[in-house]
């Protein structure tokens, strides 16, 4: 559908959403989808709805507003609703809204999987996660991307990555990354060395191999 602005937003139902409440979540589908953590990706800009069904005892709804800011969801904006003929909107409103708890639900049920290959580029393997254990596995992957923002990674940094990756041609560079800045994991490594490919500190990848142009 095209809202407003004129933007093409698609709207998804939540699943899992509040008791007493309708919910849905919002993006313009034009615009670029951004990774998270280690194989996910979500859209750069995501809106959540709660709307309070018919004869709910809670009849306040709220919106909140999403960015993935370097490589993780965050909430930007928070919008209570009091619904027409109902009662104003009170502190407790405010208090009662989980925050984190839905960044962490909504982002996991927005988010599409993908594989990174040695040339940094993406490729999607699966669309919206539905299971029970592709859930939990999403909720994961967002709060791991969550807490990887407290580290930030700066231009410095992305220098090193260059750096190490380079000296690294010859024996699994990414691998290298991943060990040398103890990430955890390849995927992260091929973030950051695409972060690095980026910033210019690398040139682009050369296809089927390992390297630089």
């Amino acid at each position: 559908m095209t809202d407003r602005t004129g933007r093409h937003v698609k709207s998804l139902n939540l699943y899992a959403g509040r008791a007493g409440m309708r919910s849905s979540v919002q993006y313009d589908e034009s615009e670029k989808w951004l990774p998270i953590g280690d194989g996910y990706e979500l859209p750069h800009q995501f809106t959540v709805t709660y709307v309070p069904r018919s004869g709910s005892a809670d009849p306040i709804g709220f919106e909140i507003h999403f960015e993935v800011i370097d490589g993780a969801p965050q909430s930007r904006e928070v919008r209570i609703l009091a619904t027409p003929g109902n009662r104003e909107v009170r502190n407790a409103d405010l208090r009662a809204i989980p925050v984190e708890e839905i960044t962490e639900q909504v982002a996991a049920q927005l988010a599409v999987q993908y594989r990174t290959d040695e040339q940094g580029n993406r490729r999607r393997v699966a669309r919206f996660i539905l299971t029970e254990d592709g859930q939990r596995e999403g909720i994961t992957a967002v709060r791991t991307a969550r807490r990887q923002v407290r580290r930030r990674v700066t231009n410095e940094i992305l220098r090193q990555v260059a750096e190490v990756y380079r000296e690294n041609l010859a024996h699994a560079p990414v691998r290298a990354v991943a060990e040398h800045f103890d990430l955890g994991s390849d995927r992260t490594a091929r973030r950051w060395v695409q972060q690095a490919r980026a910033a210019g500190h690398l040139g682009s990848a050369v296809k089927g191999k390992a390297g630089e142009r």
